[in-house]
């Protein structure tokens, strides 16, 4: 098992709704979920940014 180290981790999830847990995932099985990217490389050539960071989006739902 692992630790996530990502930027976009769980980490930042579970420090917004309030858990103290620890996260670990076992590598030997699959997540079942498939990879997504979106390249929003177009969209930032022409000033698009993000107005909702990860943990904006995550606090209103998280206190439901």
């Amino acid at each position: 098992m692992r630790t996530s180290r990502s930027p976009n981790s769980p980490a930042r999830v579970a420090a917004t709704v309030g858990y103290a847990g620890q996260i670990t995932f076992d590598t030997s099985r699959l997540d079942g979920t498939p990879q997504k990217l979106l390249d929003v490389s177009r969209l930032a050539k022409l000033g698009w940014r993000a107005a909702t960071s990860l943990e904006d989006g995550i606090r209103p739902i998280s206190t439901r």
